[in-house]
């Protein structure tokens, strides 16, 4: 390889390394996030929680995602496990299902949740991450036990921080 294209992937790389880290240098800093997500009062006993940072760097808006354990508990994961979320205002989706059957055995997935709560744009639920260690526990209502299609209705997360 000639000089000339060494140099141009070495700025090539110092130069995505740049886009990546922004002129913070370094990712942003994260804080630690965890909670409980509830339905209608009882902890959910799995899915996934999603929170999106409404805040931009440049082109690149921050997510944050953990698995809801069996207490309904979770810890949020941006960058390294467990290291939490990006400060300031989010929105958040919950994802929860179940199956009946295998798909073998004509088993179909059954949504949990209602499915206005599987987008961020869509669930309501809007938070706010603060310096420090923060504790949101989601509030989730089903209405009449049905699961309904994407923008139907929207609550507000109970907060705690």
């Amino acid at each position: 390889m000639g000089a000339g294209r060494a140099l141009g992937c070495s700025v090539a790389v110092l130069g995505w390394a740049a886009l990546w880290l922004g002129c913070g240098g370094g990712p942003l800093k994260t804080y630690p996030v965890e909670g409980t997500v509830r339905l209608d009062g009882q902890p959910l006993a799995s899915g996934s929680v999603v929170f999106v940072s409404q805040l931009r760097q440049g082109e690149k808006a921050y997510t944050a995602r953990a698995t809801i354990g069996p207490q309904g508990t979770y810890r949020l994961t941006t960058f390294t496990p467990g290291d939490g979320a990006v400060a300031g205002p989010h929105r958040v989706a919950v994802l929860a299902s179940s199956r009946e059957r295998s798909p073998m055995e004509g088993g179909r997935v059954q949504q949990v949740v209602p499915w206005h709560y599987a987008s961020p744009s869509t669930s309501g639920l809007e938070v706010q991450v603060r310096p420090g260690p923060n504790r949101i526990d989601l509030e989730l209502v089903s209405s009449s036990g049905s699961v309904s299609p994407p923008g139907n209705r929207s609550e507000r997360a109970g907060q705690k921080n």
